[in-house]
């Protein structure tokens, strides 16, 4: 028959090798596309999880600025009545001090070997944010 032998760029193919040639340039093109998606889908949830951090971190954030305000109401209203407002706010300083903790580990991860002046940034970097989110809304 005459399709039993094509001419395919200046050689001579017979119909079985065209078709050896078409399957593997398929199988190679589905294995690509295979690898493409797996790296995409990895992409994806890599993206998602940051994502879930950053939400669980500026939840955080706003959990810290809150403590600030009560922190500045309980000194003050201590100062108004008692004319002093020495360790007023002690305990609400401890759980700021556990919110920067979980912040340090959201952003670093639990087992993170933190120094002194990495935890001193991250502390200052959300109070910066804090001080922005309180000007905006002023």
């Amino acid at each position: 028959m005459w399709y039993n032998n094509i001419k395919a760029g200046g050689f001579n193919m017979n119909k079985d090798d065209l078709l050896n040639k078409a399957s593997e340039f398929l199988g190679e093109a589905t294995e690509k596309a295979r690898q493409f998606s797996s790296e995409a889908l990895e992409a994806s949830k890599s993206f998602a999880e940051s994502a879930k951090k950053t939400i669980q971190a500026e939840k955080l954030d706003y959990e810290i600025s809150r403590k600030y305000r009560e922190i500045g109401k309980l000194v003050y209203s201590a100062y108004e009545e008692e004319g002093s407002y020495e360790h007023v706010a002690d305990e609400l300083c401890e759980e700021i001090n556990a919110l920067f903790d979980q912040i340090i580990a959201i952003k670093l991860g639990e087992d993170a070997d933190v120094s002194d002046e990495e935890k001193e940034g991250i502390i200052e970097e959300v109070n910066d944010i804090i001080e922005e989110d309180n000007e905006d809304e002023e």
